[in-house]
């Protein structure tokens, strides 16, 4: 037994029409805007994440230079860098 669009009570069809916008918005917010929010959270975990390492890295040259100067020793440099 077929059942065509024009034999549909206007309830159904409304109701069947509700339903695919809602999916049509679920499907657009899942295809489109969610991998922009995943990219926008990725920038910005990866420049935390260099903001850190440059600041490791500034403090391993600090480290390294006043122990180069001779104002602490190597064994002093590298305990500050374990802390």
């Amino acid at each position: 037994m077929k059942v065509s669009w024009k034999d549909l009570k206007i309830s159904w069809k409304i109701i069947s029409l509700g339903i695919a916008m809602i999916l049509l918005f679920i499907v657009a917010v899942f295809g489109l805007a969610l991998p922009r929010i995943e990219n926008s959270y990725l920038n910005k975990k990866r420049e935390k994440i260099k903001d850190i390492v440059e600041t490791a890295i500034s403090v391993v040259a600090d480290l390294d230079e006043q122990q180069q100067k001779g104002i602490i020793t190597l064994q002093e440099a590298q305990q500050r860098l374990l802390q």
